[in-house]
């Protein structure tokens, strides 16, 4: 038997993507295709060690951005745009020295919409009740008693779709629990972000554990999916 119940969703707190005022660390340029069109109002999210959110900015018209991590380290770099999927980069080391790059993603140069973060925008994207994320707990692990934790990057449009293409996994327990947070956002729907009376995109975070029904809320979870399998008071 299992039990799924779903916590409230808070998406992204404005004070985690805030902009940086510190000297930069690293800079760039941003730009699209072959045509090397710059990639305006995209996001970009520094994620350092053990998939922690470093910063986050948004280009300007000219595509460039700059992040300042705050210590030297193990980093990659997200891109999100307003229908255009996202990108990641492969893991880079940040010293003292100031880097600055350009960054080629996919794309025709066709213009989009600015994607905002949650700390933009007037209200945030947040959960529908019927159409909510509940992930079902892996069988196996449901069985096994086996607790697990997927934390996701994601674009919400502007009709409360998510975005299959921008889905980036900062961390997952394991592939079963992260395979069943895929299916379950492709399936969800939200309500939109909104910013001066009218709905745009908005890029979103979330925690989803996965738990026994014994064990405490955890503090971090925006959603908590339960199992009551007896093998649960057995594991810890």
């Amino acid at each position: 038997m299992r039990r799924r119940s779903l916590s409230m969703v808070v998406l992204v707190a404005g004070s985690l993507f805030s902009r940086s005022a510190r000297a930069q660390a690293i800079a760039g340029r941003v730009v699209e295709g072959e045509a090397r069109a710059p990639a305006a109002q995209a996001v970009v999210i520094l994620v350092g060690d053990s998939a922690t959110i470093a910063g986050a900015a948004q280009t300007d018209s000219a595509g460039q951005f700059a992040l300042d991590p705050g210590r030297p380290g193990s980093y990659r770099l997200l891109f999100f745009r307003a229908g255009g999927g996202s990108v990641a980069t492969p893991e880079f080391e940040l010293d003292s020295t100031d880097l600055e790059r350009q960054f080629l993603i996919p794309g025709d140069g066709a213009a989009h919409p600015a994607l905002y973060l949650a700390g933009d925008v007037d209200l945030t994207a947040h959960d529908r009740p019927v159409r909510g994320l509940i992930p079902g707990y892996p069988d196996v692990e449901a069985h096994r008693g086996i607790r697990g934790r997927v934390r996701i990057l994601f674009v919400i449009d502007e009709t409360g779709r998510p975005d299959k293409s921008s889905l980036q996994i900062l961390g997952a327990t394991s592939e079963a629990f992260a395979n069943s947070v895929r299916s379950a956002l492709m399936r969800s729907r939200f309500m939109p972000a909104m910013l001066h009376g009218g709905v745009v995109p908005q890029l979103a975070q979330l925690t989803i554990h996965f738990r026994c029904a014994t064990d405490p809320m955890p503090p971090d979870g925006n959603v908590v999916v339960t199992t009551l399998y007896a093998e649960c008071t057995l594991r810890r």
